[in-house]
């Protein structure tokens, strides 16, 4: 019987020790990809904010900039459906092409651009929370971000 019982406790601690190794790599995974899409996106931004000639705030959520590429004119960086996009060509109200910045992953809310330009210097501010979709149900599986930068225009 004792060794029933010991084999028994070595057997739950094993299992647990996986569980927890696995949970954990979850979690990671989760964590990397919400960072990775932050870094992405921020630094996306920032580079068409540095590119462009000028810049419209159409709202709040929705930045146009006025690009010297023509087939990039306007080029619009824009919140839909929990997904940050960059738009190409039409117009500042809809683009022709758009492609999305932020992987289907992540979830992104509250975004904001604000026109921080001093003089002559035309600088905007932007800033936007990036979580992880949590797909397991578990609470402990959420990992969100708020990431915020700020570029001027050349």
């Amino acid at each position: 019987i004792i060794y029933i019982a010991i084999v028994s406790g070595i057997g739950m601690a094993s299992v647990m020790f996986v569980t927890n190794l696995v949970t954990s790599r979850v979690k990671s995974s989760l964590e990397e990809n919400v960072i990775h899409n932050m870094r992405l996106s921020t630094r996306r931004i920032a580079y068409e904010i540095r590119q462009a000639t000028g810049f419209t705030l159409t709202s709040a959520t929705d930045l146009c900039l006025t690009s010297p590429t023509i087939g990039r004119n306007p080029t619009r960086i824009y919140l839909s459906s929990n997904r940050l996009y960059l738009g190409f060509g039409g117009s500042c109200a809809s683009s022709t092409t758009s492609y999305p910045l932020t992987s289907a992953d992540v979830s992104v809310t509250n975004l904001s651009f604000k026109d921080s330009s001093a003089g002559a210097a035309k600088a905007i501010d932007f800033t936007y929370k990036i979580s992880g979709l949590n797909t397991t149900g578990s609470q402990e599986w959420i990992y969100d971000t708020t990431a915020s930068s700020s570029a001027s225009i050349r």
